[in-house]
């Protein structure tokens, strides 16, 4: 179904710059990266824009862009230096191998002397010192002791503290003794960062580790098969009682495809093993510069503890403040990271189709700051006509004395209470003009704010309603782990992750309805009423009616237990999710093109409020 999505083309495309990158910046990441297919190139999920992107986890964009450099470098030009003395080069000329093939030629002796790299090869960074004491600390005895080829000795444990200071700057790890210029390199850095407290190594405490842990699993192996058995037969005589569920549930609780888990790195997670220089906090830290620097080209996904970056194949025209707020939505760019999360290339939201960047902005902006609380405090307050201050009428006499002044003053006139002594009830001398005005200032203050609630619950609703689904597909799986492993062990031809990724490819579906519906709420709030924004509620309804269909189907199946009739449940309601799941996609779709359509032909004028 996303396939049919992606199919759609129009003939509107970016306008991209390109002014102030040089070709150094492109030059290593035109290949995809060493882990293959997460770099690969993308096209926007926005169908109205043509745009080309490649997402990828940190661990690649270091790989790419910081140890690939280093590695050509040393294959074809300067293979006397290691790769870690490369990254040092490259890092103080920021990451530019020409620059550093430049300097290298042209007086080595002053680059070398720069970088803080050493002719000096082969010397023990750390020793263990008879009655040492450290500079720093001042514990003194014998202690576990660090240094570089400048033979500057501190202990252990602070110039570990150091070294993790000092990488959060970015900048090239030097000595810690201030006057000298020595550079750490990446794998003593890490060296350090792994460094154990007993003096032990690191990769001794590993080997025991790994030791203990196969003895352990070996002991447990066959008795986590009968527990799982026994988990499942007690679900089936305790239907009451989910916590087997519950409990698998969790341990996938972010897994969106059946057949891969989206959370992990797929590949990537033995990098760190491969490639120690890539544990290195200092790369790490340069890697953020770099992409914080490289706003124009690189973005961070803004997904919560999500570490993928995204790269444009090409650049994306911001939208200057002194032109006209731009519309149109084949100017949306956006872009999905390497775990799936779609955002806006320009604003950095969320997916926030079909509204513009611009008046998703405004939405939020209105969503959080205390616009419609001003609203509230304007059609049920009054404020004291001698200091202002906002008063809410409690209680049934209409004499009222402001807190704030003292000031003592009727309800319903807002005259000094002192006239009302000798002729009670002046007040009540109708003068029309004042009693409209009135009226009328109140009525557009209720007004607009049920206008803005009956549009933001609405937001709110399908907001909430997405987490419930993602709940649901949690349950669903744990059911389905369960009973697939249960039925491993009892029959021959047991349900595999394939019969059953389309509910995958449905919780997608949904997500992407829920979302474009919320933010059609948005849109429609900014909308001058006409026949075209009828047009366009009316679509609304049809998308939401679907979303609620295809939620109800996933919320049937949660009520299931996993039992043997489970298998023919899922077959038989296989096609309703599939059909569902295509006309969510299709409505969606035509929602979006109906906005797209009604802002470019002037259709859908947009209101001029805040």
């Amino acid at each position: 179904m996303s396939d049919e999505y992606d199919s759609y083309e129009s003939d509107l495309s970016f306008e991209f710059e390109e002014e102030g990158y040089s070709s150094e910046e492109t030059e290593s990441q035109d290949s995809p990266g060493s882990n293959g297919s997460p770099a690969s190139e993308s096209t926007s999920p926005n169908a109205l824009c043509k745009l080309t992107y490649r997402s990828f986890p940190m661990l690649s964009f270091i790989e790419e862009n910081f140890i690939a450099k280093a590695q050509d470098l040393r294959s074809l030009f300067l293979p006397d230096f290691s790769v870690d003395q490369l990254l040092i080069m490259l890092q103080y000329k920021n990451w530019l191998k020409l620059e550093v093939l430049s300097d290298y030629y042209d007086n080595w002796p002053k680059f070398r002397e720069a970088c803080g790299l050493c002719e000096e090869s082969g010397h023990e960074r750390f020793k263990t010192v008879k009655d040492f004491m450290c500079p720093v600390c001042c514990e003194s005895g014998d202690l576990q002791v660090f240094s570089l080829q400048c033979n500057h000795e501190y202990c252990s444990t602070c110039y570990r503290t150091y070294v993790e200071t000092t990488a959060l700057h970015g900048a090239i790890v030097r000595c810690i003794e201030p006057l000298c210029n020595l550079a750490v390199l990446h794998l003593d850095i890490v060296s350090l960062i792994n460094m154990l407290p007993t003096g032990v190594s690191l990769t001794e405490e590993l080997q025991k580790l790994d030791l203990k842990k196969n003895d352990e699993t070996d002991g447990d192996e066959k008795e986590d098969s009968d527990t799982d058995l026994l988990s499942l037969e007690s679900s089936e005589t305790n239907r009451n009682d989910p916590s087997p569920f519950h409990v698998t549930a969790d341990l996938y609780f972010d897994v969106f495809d059946f057949s891969k888990t989206l959370t992990s790195t797929d590949g990537l997670d033995h990098l760190n093993d491969v490639n120690p220089l890539l544990n290195s906090p200092a790369l790490l830290q340069a890697a953020r510069i770099s992409v914080d620097s490289r706003f124009k080209k690189f973005s961070w996904c803004p997904a919560l503890d999500c570490p993928s970056v995204v790269q444009l194949e090409t650049f994306v025209n911001k939208t200057d403040s002194n032109q006209k707020q731009e519309s149109r939505l084949s100017k949306v760019p956006i872009v999905a990271c390497f775990k799936s999360h779609e955002f806006c290339f320009n604003c950095r939201f969320e997916n926030h189709l079909p509204s513009p960047c611009w008046l998703a902005e405004k939405w939020i902006k209105k969503c959080s700051d205390d616009s419609e609380t001003l609203n509230w405090l304007q059609a049920h307050t009054q404020g004291c006509p001698e200091c202002l201050a906002l008063i809410e009428k409690n209680g049934g006499c209409n004499h009222v004395v402001c807190r704030k002044c003292q000031y003592e003053f009727c309800w319903i006139c807002f005259g000094p209470w002192s006239e009302h002594k000798s002729s009670f009830w002046q007040c009540n001398r109708f003068v029309p003009e004042e009693v409209k005005e009135t009226e009328l200032n109140k009525s557009k203050h209720l007004l607009s704010l049920s206008r803005y609630l009956h549009y933001y619950q609405r937001f709110a609703a399908h907001q909430i309603s997405m987490a419930g689904d993602y709940k649901t597909l949690g349950t669903i799986h744990a059911h389905m782990l369960n009973y697939m492993k249960y039925t491993s062990f009892t029959e021959r031809n047991s349900i595999s992750w394939n019969d059953i990724q389309y509910l995958s490819d449905s919780y997608k579906g949904l997500c992407a309805g829920r979302k474009t519906l919320m933010w059609s709420y948005a849109f429609a709030f900014y909308l001058c009423p006409n026949n075209f924004s009828t047009i366009f509620e009316s679509m609304q309804d049809f998308l939401n009616d679907t979303v609620e269909k295809l939620s109800q189907l996933l919320e049937q199946l949660k009520l299931m237990q996993p039992s043997k009739t489970l298998r023919v449940l899922i077959a038989n309601k296989r096609e309703k999710f599939v059909e569902l799941t295509a006309l969510v996609l299709q409505r969606r779709r035509m929602l979006i093109d109906c906005a797209n359509s009604g802002i470019e032909k002037g259709d859908l004028v947009f209101l001029q409020t805040s």
